[in-house]
């Protein structure tokens, strides 16, 4: 047992999403993947780091699965749907 190495790092999932506009929803999201995959699930607000890119980088790459959510609610008086372009760069690293 003392010549197992440990874990580069604590096995979890990554949520991609734009956490700003829909709080509430990815909170309740998170906690549905944390319930169904039985892991913790971060974003990229959980991290604080000089190098925040490349912290992000090692987060996604070692997650067990990433969900991402791509749309961003449009602030605009129409309104509607866009593509969030940071969880589309996440999703991108996790595809990668």
């Amino acid at each position: 047992i003392e010549s197992l190495a440990e874990p580069r790092a604590q096995i979890h999932a990554f949520f991609a999403s734009e956490y700003k506009g829909h709080e509430e929803r990815n909170r309740l999201a998170r906690a549905v993947v944390e319930a169904t995959g039985t892991l913790p699930c971060f974003w990229g607000k959980d991290y604080r780091d000089m190098n925040m890119q490349e912290c992000l980088r090692d987060a996604i790459v070692t997650a067990r699965f990433v969900v991402a959510d791509l749309t961003s609610h449009d602030q605009t008086p129409g309104g509607g749907t866009h593509a969030n372009v940071n969880a589309c760069v996440e999703a991108a690293i996790a595809w990668g």
